[in-house]
């Protein structure tokens, strides 16, 4: 039982942790060297848990806060990379246009024409 409520402990703690930084600019090594484990024993754990690598999750995870700020604030997109865990615009606006198949720039153009639009037709 102690060692049941050890490994619990440990998984919340992983995912606790990862969650709270997920905006951090970190690599996925960093997150497990903070944690004390390996990255291939954080990679497995992660995966075995949430069915998807870290890797994979904190790019969606940064995606949509991004998407998010882009959608509600007027922040360049450069901030709203650095905001959402992104080194540099190049890279964020590389990731972004993959992930939604649109440019950030076009999916803010989208929301600025589509709700003034929908309020008319109220």
């Amino acid at each position: 039982t102690t060692l049941l409520h050890q490994l619990v402990a440990l998984d919340r703690e992983l995912f606790e942790f990862v969650h709270r930084h997920r905006l951090e600019s970190w690599p996925v090594s960093r997150y497990a060297d903070m944690l004390g484990l390996p990255q291939r024993k954080f990679n497995d754990l992660f995966k075995e848990k949430y069915g998807v690598l870290p890797k994979r999750w904190l790019l969606s995870q940064r995606l949509d806060h991004a998407r998010s700020l882009l959608e509600t604030s007027t922040k360049k997109v450069i901030d709203v990379a650095l905001e959402s865990g992104f080194g540099n615009a190049a890279h964020f606006s590389d990731c972004f246009r993959r992930h939604y198949r649109m440019s950030p720039t076009e999916v803010r153009h989208e929301v600025r024409t589509v709700v003034p639009v929908l309020e008319l037709l109220h």
